[in-house]
């Protein structure tokens, strides 16, 4: 299985996972083994223009489809029903001005839920004019619907510091919210906080412990006992010794990790690789060079120099002189000869070279180039 189709599964199997018994949130039906397209279901408060007023809807119907570029490239979304938002238009979502592979589809699909909520909105780069409009004039309305989409199980790590930030927006709003957000968010009290750590006895098989020994198996040195770590890229878990981290600092599988063709740099996925034009290979930034000609990325061990001017380009787009050997560009060459100026000057016997690879031909009557294969 390549690194896509195990991105596809481990992110279908953390959405549905996600999803069950969720309150606001449905998986209506899926496309693809893995799936790649999505429709998903938000019961929740919403904005929607018929004729000329803007009433509340509660029920709605987003298409998510991952395209052969993800996770590289960010999905493509668009609402099957009608919503007055001023980032989404019929045919498209815009849920992110920048999107990071490292997102998983879970987050997608919160933030098309909070989108639709008038959680969040950006009325200064809008989709729909008329939207932001409206928007811009209601501002005290939102948001509509205060339902804790992201809400997570509780009963998995009660005192783990993300479920206080989530449920410190719903406290204020008592009359307001919606009971299973409440209702999840109130077991979590101070003064049960206060009190744990004074019975150390008990603490200790407790869920407290199982996140320091994940923070502990990211390093080398860590414990056999430490638990797997999910793979910043496919989400695969992973033996904490096994990990590797990429240049930039992700932590993912063997699987997932590139290396420089010329350094042998550890990269991944999630990185912004570039690849040489010429020899196709993935090269890391230090290894990186430009070609002044056809203006492409190009590897260390492609790059030269004409022997005239000194500008740098690639060795197919720079001519190799036979009489001395060295790279010159078009304006310093010779191509009816293949000789440079300094060479043309000494009268040197003319050496045939292939066309397409410029390299030397042994004899000048064969039909093939012996180094390339292209017919002469």
């Amino acid at each position: 299985m390549n690194l896509r189709l195990r991105r596809l599964e481990n992110d279908f199997r953390e959405l549905t996972d996600f999803l069950r018994d969720h309150p606001f949130i449905s998986l209506l039906k899926t496309e693809g083994d893995p799936p790649e397209k999505y429709h998903v279901a938000y019961r929740v408060r919403s904005a929607d223009r018929k004729g000329g007023e803007v009433a509340v809807k509660d029920r709605h119907t987003a298409e998510i489809v991952l395209t052969l570029d993800y996770p590289s490239q960010e999905p493509i979304c668009r609402m099957l029903t009608p919503v007055f938002h001023p980032n989404i238009d019929p045919h498209l979502i815009c849920i992110t001005d920048r999107w990071a592979a490292g997102e998983s589809l879970t987050d997608v699909v919160v933030r098309i839920g909070r989108m639709l909520a008038y959680q969040t909105y950006n009325i200064k780069s809008p989709r729909n004019g008329e939207a932001a409009q409206w928007a811009a004039e209601n501002l005290q309305r939102f948001p509509l619907d205060d339902a804790d989409l992201a809400r997570e199980k509780q009963s998995a790590a009660p005192g783990v510091d993300p479920p206080p930030v989530r449920t410190a927006k719903p406290a204020p709003a008592e009359s307001s919210g919606s009971p299973p957000t409440r209702a999840a968010a109130v077991p979590p009290k101070q003064p049960e906080a206060a009190a744990a750590p004074a019975a150390p006895p008990k603490a200790a098989p407790a869920v407290p412990l199982a996140v320091p020994q994940v923070s502990r198996g990211l390093h080398p040195s860590s414990s056999p006992a430490a638990g797997p770590v999910p793979c910043a890229n496919c989400k695969t878990p992973t033996a904490a010794a096994a990990m590797l981290e990429c240049r930039s600092g992700h932590r993912i599988c063997g699987e997932c990790a590139v290396a420089c063709r010329v350094c042998g740099a550890v990269m991944c996925v999630l990185c912004d690789l570039s690849r040489c034009s010429v020899c196709r290979g993935v090269v890391c930034p230090s290894c990186q060079a430009f070609c002044h000609f056809h203006r492409q990325a190009v590897c260390r061990d492609h790059i030269v120099a004409c022997g005239e001017c000194g500008i740098q380009g690639c060795d197919r787009c720079l001519f190799l002189c036979s009489g001395c050997g060295r790279h010159y560009c078009r304006a310093h060459f010779d191509q009816g000869r293949n000789l440079c100026a300094a060479c043309k000057e000494t009268d040197m016997p003319e050496k045939p070279t292939c066309p397409y690879c410029r390299r030397q031909l042994s004899r000048r009557g064969g039909t093939f180039c012996p180094s390339c294969g292209q017919r002469l």
